[in-house]
């Protein structure tokens, strides 16, 4: 939709149309088993052929699987919404916290990517997959049972496509919620797997749903309420009041106390009742006969209001690449997601009588509720050895390596996932300490899966984040053999992009030493402040290591600035003397000759490592663009405390 190499709508913009699958029954007609079948077939498929494919017809494939999961789900809701009318069916509620667990499982088992679509872990997929049409070809065609029901039938699919947003931006990985407050990612993991099985074992134990009897349907808006309002809390701890104008001075965020987490907790707590609400709109979607036309204006209704929801959450990151429509939505992160709990909370609100009471028809279900409880173990396990186990560093080295690596957000300069290509160029390099830049990638538009966790979980690092998801920044990040200290965002003022620099320190023997990963980008008012900023701030430190993209060339005015305080380590090594930014531009690219290992020309280079005066540089190299994995050079340098 967004390509990390460009940040402008473009052609693939039009993948979205996929989501406008639902208008293709206002020229089919058929609702059949034979449809269900089709478009059950085709998103499997789909879904097993997505990591086969090339890049450029993933939007394709997946976009099919997409299209053919709405058009089943529209089908499979108006004639059999519930699960009633057969033994074996579970309901709707308990399909989506089955689906959800499986998938947190295989999160935590990929470090936050999903396993099942990589390497061996494909296997997984295939079986799930081959299971998927056994059931297919075993299921038997129900008869389509509607009851009459006055109140209207867009609401409730309103109130459904808010479900699919929810799992869609945040539950298919909860644990994305660590990064925007910093609480702990095995708590949230093991606790969303809990409480997702906790209402499978419920389930369990009736032939129906949960749903509170008809006489209390304010029950379950209450607890609606409650959900959204931890949601809003967990997310408005952690916007940032950013520096507006170029007067304004740096804000300094740092983590959070254990008891701002508390609506965090309790949001988690009360998720459960998105299945509750799955089982009351699939009800009342059941419950109402529309004429073919009617009923697919109502779901392309639904899927484009989920498609605009997709563009705000973007445009809260890209704020600037869009004007005027994405300006508005700077710093206006909480916003989709209010939209969305209000999406399902109204609907609620517009039904005149509750859903009726639940039968105690308990032990109907004891293969869901080993199912459960065997994936739920599974997450555990998951979680506790795939996660980070970082050595205790014993004596203080003499030497270190450190490294700064712009890594695009997991994906290689022509926009292909490439982790575990990146996870090899760090590991061959081993740093001890490792800047990254353009690493908060826990969103939709890169799948929510989290680079800097991959890489801390591959490398058994330490880490700090740096600025939370909800800032809207690209991403600073520190990661160490050493733990950190004293971590904290500076947020300066910006025009283009949010700029956030990442600041922490570690011991070294009996010496601290701090170290700040940058990444400013915007005018010429941005990067002044800014360097201001990052010189006050490395002058607090008696040793310090400065790195990261600039986004400056060598000699402009406020490089040269940072030049004056601190050692490039490169030039420590590869002295030219002072070139004036006019005589550097008039050179050609023959002139001037490359780096070493074929690394970008002096013109182009914009990523740097400074030192303070206390460390002696004894290597300092750049890895190109295409060895590194990425747009950007690697670089890295091996120093000593003198």
């Amino acid at each position: 939709m967004l390509d990390l190499l460009n940040t402008t709508l473009d052609e693939k913009a039009l993948g979205c149309l996929f989501l406008f699958a639902p208008l293709l029954l206002l020229f089919n007609k058929s609702r059949g088993k034979n449809f269900l079948t089709l478009n059950a077939f085709v998103l499997i498929v789909s879904r097993l052929l997505l990591p086969q494919v090339s890049h450029s017809l993933r939007i394709v494939v997946a976009g099919t699987g997409v299209s053919a999961f709405l058009l089943y789900l529209m089908v499979f809701l108006e004639r059999n919404g519930t699960g009633e009318d057969s033994q074996e069916n579970i309901s709707t509620g308990s399909a989506i916290a089955l689906a959800l667990l499986l998938s947190i499982f295989f999160r935590a088992l990929g470090s936050t990517r999903d396993y099942s679509l990589h390497g061996w872990g494909q296997i997984h997929g295939w079986i799930l997959g081959g299971i998927s049409l056994f059931i297919l070809v075993q299921s038997r065609d129900d008869e389509i049972n509607r009851k009459s029901e006055p109140r209207g039938e867009l609401s409730s699919i309103l109130g459904m496509i808010g479900i699919i947003t929810f799992v869609y931006f945040l539950f298919q990985n909860p644990g994305i919620i660590s990064r925007w407050s910093g609480i702990s990612y095995p708590l949230v993991m093991i606790l969303s797997s809990l409480v997702f099985t906790s209402y499978l074992l419920s389930a369990s134990f009736w032939k129906k749903t949960l749903i509170p009897s008809e006489k209390k349907p304010w029950l379950l808006i209450t607890v609606n309420l409650l959900f959204l309002t931890a949601l809003m809390r967990t997310i408005l701890l952690n916007r940032v009041a950013f520096p507006m104008t170029p007067a304004s001075t740096a804000v300094i965020v740092t983590p959070l106390s254990w008891y701002a987490h508390i609506p965090t907790v309790l949001m988690i707590l009360l998720s459960s009742v998105l299945f509750l609400n799955a089982d009351v709109f699939a009800s009342r979607i059941a419950a109402k006969s529309l004429s073919p036309a009617k009923a697919a204006l109502a779901w392309w209704t639904g899927t484009f209001t989920l498609l605009i929801l997709i563009f705000v959450l973007i445009f809260t990151n890209i704020w600037a690449y869009v004007p005027p429509v994405s300006l508005i939505f700077r710093n206006q992160f909480y916003l989709p997601f209010l939209i969305t709990g209000l999406m399902m909370i109204i609907p609620l609100l517009l039904q005149k009588k509750g859903p009726e009471s639940p039968a105690d028809d308990s032990g109907e279900r004891k293969p869901l509720m080993v199912v459960s409880l065997m994936i739920f173990f599974l997450t555990i396990a998951a979680v506790i050895f795939v996660s980070a186990r970082p050595e205790a560093v014993g004596k203080a080295p003499q030497e270190l390596i450190v490294m700064t690596y712009n890594c695009q957000q997991g994906v290689d300069k022509d926009g292909n996932l490439a982790l575990d290509e990146q996870l090899a160029v760090i590991r061959s390099i081993n740093p001890d300490i490792l800047v990254l830049q353009e690493s908060d990638s826990p969103r939709i538009s890169r799948g929510n899966v989290d680079v800097v966790r991959f890489f801390q979980d591959g490398l058994d690092y330490y880490a700090y984040f740096g600025p939370t998801t909800v800032s809207g920044t690209f991403g600073t990040a520190i990661l160490s053999h050493f733990p950190l200290e004293n971590q904290r965002s500076v947020y300066t003022y910006s025009s283009d992009d949010e700029v956030a620099t990442a600041v922490a320190e570690f011991s070294l023997g009996e010496k601290s030493v701090g170290i700040i990963c940058v990444h400013p980008s915007g005018n010429e008012d941005v990067n002044r402040i800014f360097t201001e900023t990052l010189i006050e701030t490395a002058s607090s430190f008696d040793n310090v290591i400065v790195m990261g993209d600039f986004n400056m060339r060598e000699y402009s005015e406020t490089l040269r600035a940072i030049g004056d305080v601190l050692n490039d380590s490169w030039r420590v090594l590869n002295p030219i003397g002072r070139v004036s930014l006019e005589e550097l531009e008039s050179r050609s690219e023959e002139e001037e000759g490359d780096f070493a290992h074929g690394a970008p020309t002096l013109k182009r280079r914009i990523d740097y490592i400074f030192l303070s005066e206390s460390f002696e540089v004894l290597d300092s190299e750049y890895i190109s663009n295409e060895a590194s994995m990425t747009d950007h050079p690697a670089h890295w340098a091996r120093i000593r405390l003198k």
